[in-house]
């Protein structure tokens, strides 16, 4: 059965991005049937009409998504440059990751201009919808680009907290998380240029602990995903 993201549902009208595709795309008439998700839930959905600015459907049944093992991650993640971005959303989405935290840090190369902060949000937030969609599982949480510092402010009373730092003493991530029982699991991930020291020295006054993926330098998105992974595997 074809899955389709529903970025505008109301429950009876399909509209927005999803009704194009259904109409301009799938080319549904009335009694097609197709899968409708909207990052929580799954329908089965009937169509009975497809017109001009929506298509009409009619709900039969519906079923609340199951969190996966990664719902229990906070991917605070430094914004990198588009492509590479877009990638990183879409792995940490198929992951199952429960929130991605957009991160401005001192050595961040992509400057998200205010007026363009709520188009950038409600891309983001479809491309997750329909990366999640493919492989049946949550859509994670994105918010507005915050600073690093407002984001470790926000995170004051998680417990398990991991930086991820190219730097002697770090510890393997996937033996720090390993007896991370209970509660998120936040892991923070730096840009391009890495953090800077007074960043890393701030996480660590702020009790995140120093993790490491090994002796290679890993780019950006790889390292989120990776941790990501490892994190998830962990809790399974």
């Amino acid at each position: 059965m074809e899955r389709v993201y529903l970025d505008k549902f109301d429950g009876v009208s399909v509209e927005g991005a999803a009704a194009g595709h259904l109409k301009n795309v799938l080319r549904v008439k009335p009694g097609d049937v197709f899968a409708g998700y909207d990052g929580r839930s799954e329908f089965r959905l009937r169509v009975e009409e497809a017109r001009r600015g929506d298509v009409r459907v009619t709900v039969e049944s519906g079923r609340e998504l199951p969190e996966a093992p990664g719902g229990r991650i906070l991917l605070g993640a430094s914004l990198i440059k588009g492509p590479r971005w877009d990638w990183l959303l879409e792995k940490a989405a198929e992951l199952g990751v429960g929130e991605i935290a957009p991160l401005a840090a001192a050595r961040t190369v992509v400057r998200i201009d205010e007026s363009e902060t709520s188009e950038k949000v409600a891309r983001w937030r479809r491309m997750l919808g329909a990366a999640a969609a493919q492989c049946a599982g949550r859509a994670p949480e994105i918010k507005a680009p915050e600073r690093l510092e407002d984001f470790i402010r926000r995170v004051a009373r998680e417990k398990h907290k991991y930086v991820l730092l190219l730097k002697a003493g770090a510890k393997p991530l996937a033996e720090l998380v390993r007896d991370a029982a209970g509660g998120r699991i936040v892991l923070l991930i730096g840009p391009e240029g890495d953090w800077t020291e007074e960043e890393s020295d701030a996480a660590l006054a702020a009790g995140f602990e120093a993790a490491t993926l090994g002796p290679l330098i890993l780019r950006s998105e790889t390292a989120a995903i990776v941790s990501a992974a490892i994190s998830s595997n962990i809790n399974l």
